[in-house]
């Protein structure tokens, strides 16, 4: 990244943030609280967090909120990193998930 990349990022520039965006990608906040509104109601509720199988029991819902299966990947191992729903999460690590859908911990890379 040369300098005036940098000094139009730190200063704002909407076109720098924008192509930044476009070359890390970008999850908005609808999604993130789309993938909270999913999980909720399984953590709140230890009937529902009882039966909740894995991934596969809410990709469908998460796909009809405009979530896909990368993005969710994305935004499970934010809450995941945050602290929230990890037992929901957790969960996930069955044979009721797709092998990239087990476990959401941080990478170093990903730091």
């Amino acid at each position: 990244m040369d300098d005036a990349t940098i000094y139009a990022l730190r200063n704002g520039f909407e076109t720098a943030i924008d192509d930044e965006l476009e070359r890390i990608g970008f999850v908005s906040k609808a999604q993130v609280k789309h993938v909270m509104d999913v999980l909720d109601p399984i953590w709140q509720d230890p009937t529902q967090l009882a039966a909740f199988k894995g991934f596969y029991d809410i990709e469908r819902e998460l796909e009809d909120g405009g979530v896909d299966r990368p993005t969710a990947i994305t935004v499970l191992t934010y809450l995941n990193a945050k602290g929230q729903f990890t037992e929901v999460i957790a969960k996930m690590d069955t044979s009721h998930s797709p092998s990239e859908c087990r476990t959401f911990e941080l990478g170093k890379w990903e730091l």
